[in-house]
């Protein structure tokens, strides 16, 4: 079954929705990270507080972690996890055709959204300061040459 081409203008088309995350296993009780997997799934319950659902989950700027976005069932109270992308496993996102197409190709162009250059900002941030070399004091405090 063939879709109709229907017109869309690019502003219409959803962005793409992360669906389904697999990470190591960050349950806080058990503390060993070397269990099994832990799936988190848009719509279903959250994998370490049951009464909340996941409501969505976002790759940050730069792809340093996932944030999870819960809710409580019968209440008004809601619930940011950050998961770091070193304990992801698998994460999937579901689009549009039209966006796909635009994400394949900006990839084959060298510029992955999620893959950031590095900048002389960054550099700045990351650098440790500068120690002055100096020499070692002379022994038995005789004067230098």
């Amino acid at each position: 079954m063939t879709m109709p081409n229907v017109p869309i203008k690019p502003e219409e088309l959803p962005p793409p929705e992360l669906k389904l995350l697999v990470t190591d296993n960050l349950d806080p009780a058990n503390g060993n990270s070397k269990g099994p997997t832990v799936n988190w799934i848009v719509g279903k319950a959250h994998p370490f507080m049951p009464s909340m659902t996941i409501e969505c989950m976002f790759i940050g700027r730069g792809a340093v972690a996932v944030y999870v976005y819960s809710t409580a069932r019968n209440t008004a109270e809601g619930a940011r996890d950050l998961i770091p992308m070193s304990r992801v496993r698998l994460a999937h996102e579901r689009m549009a055709n039209e966006v796909l197409a635009e994400e394949i190709n900006a990839s084959l162009a060298g510029e992955d959204p999620y893959v950031y250059e590095d900048t002389d900002e960054d550099d700045d941030l990351d650098d440790e300061p500068e120690t002055a070399v100096t020499e070692p004091p002379p022994p038995n405090g005789q004067p230098s040459s």
